[in-house]
Formats: C-alpha cells, sequence, structure tokens
C-alpha cells in the first residue's frame, strides 16, 4: 500500500507473511523427517529381504511377484493398496473404530492385521 508517497506494509500484512513464514518452514521440516523416515524404511525392507532370500534361497523374482499380488487385490496394478472396507465386530456386527483393540459396543477383544492401514 502506499500512504502520502511512503511505502508501507500493514501489521496484519506483516503477521501474515510471518505466519505463513513458519508454516512452510514447519512443512519443510515435516517433509524433510518423512524423507530420512522413507530412507530408514527402504533400507530395513532391503535388510530384510536379504535375509529372507539368503535363508530360503529365493530370487528377486519371488519378490516382485509378491508385490504384484498384494498390489492386485483391489483389482488396480497402481502401486498403492486401496482402503478396506469398515470390519464388523464378529460377535455383535457394529462397525470397529480402527484405533480400538476391542468393540467399543459389546466389549470383545479385536484381533488386527499388524499391516493393516
Amino acid at each position: 500500500m502506499f500512504h502520502h508517497g511512503t511505502n508501507y506494509v500493514s501489521e496484519s500484512a506483516r503477521s501474515s507473511a510471518s505466519a505463513a513464514k513458519s508454516s512452510a518452514a514447519q512443512a519443510k521440516s515435516q517433509v524433510d523427517y518423512l524423507k530420512t523416515e522413507v530412507e530408514r524404511l527402504l533400507m530395513i525392507t532391503e535388510a530384510l529381504w536379504g535375509f529372507i532370500k539368503e535363508q530360503h534361497d529365493y530370487e528377486d523374482q519371488a519378490l516382485f511377484d509378491k508385490i504384484i499380488e498384494i498390489d492386485a487385490k483391489d483389482g488396480k496394478i497402481d502401486g498403492r493398496v486401496a482402503p478396506k472396507a469398515p470390519t464388523k465386530c464378529p460377535e455383535c456386527t457394529h462397525v470397529l473404530p480402527k484405533k480400538k483393540p476391542f468393540c467399543v459396543y459389546c466389549g470383545a477383544k479385536i484381533t488386527k492385521d499388524c499391516f493393516e492401514r
């Protein structure tokens, strides 16, 4: 904005710019953390495959075939696993909350798949 020929930025604009800069820095930090975690998980996955391959005499093709099998479960080979339909309690058939180890309706203990997303 211009005021009597003088350049100035309102306090509100400065505050908004500062908040945006802070938000961008926080997002960058989170992305950097996630990149590091992905790299760590890739290294762990490679190590685990190395152990399995050596101990069971598998070839890399066996891993590729299993990856395609898992990817195709949702009918599309797209590098993603589709979300599953909501799970129902085996005792009372109510839809189960994802993060609870028991049914909130009847108290039945629920065993979750360790790879559930």
